[in-house]
């Protein structure tokens, strides 16, 4: 992948709307809704490793865009979240291209994974 980083932006009026049932209104994005941009610099996508250093990066960037993760007693609201968070991970992980990302964030084993796997359990102790 050529970008550093990703810009995630998660519109709340979306969110919303899809944690209620209805559909959101067809209207340009805004401008103003919270967005936070992920660095993927240094990271190899197409190995194991990388994609899950990716991966939490981008939930954690989800995290704050939907507010941060609500009291466990408070089910409407983490309900709304969990769905927020997900919406936003998936958009994200989309707009890398990685096939890797894409695996791993739909907890699938992808190629590279299993060949990392693979090579640590032939590992030797020294």
């Amino acid at each position: 992948m050529s970008a550093k980083s990703i810009l995630l932006v998660f519109l709340a009026a979306e969110a919303l709307a899809a944690a209620s049932g209805a559909q959101a209104a067809s209207a340009p994005p805004d401008p103003f809704a919270p967005s936070v941009t992920v660095s993927l610099s240094g990271l190899d996508l197409t190995a194991d490793a990388g994609g899950r250093v990716a991966l939490g990066r981008i939930h954690a960037a989800a995290d704050q865009i939907c507010g941060g993760a609500p009291h466990p007693a408070d089910l409407a609201r983490a309900s709304a979240y969990h769905d927020c968070v997900a919406d936003a991970v998936d958009q994200a992980v989309a707009t890398t291209g990685s096939p890797l990302l894409a695996a791993l964030n739909a907890g699938r084993d992808h190629p590279a994974a299993a060949q990392t796997a693979s090579r640590r359990s032939h590992a030797t102790p020294g």
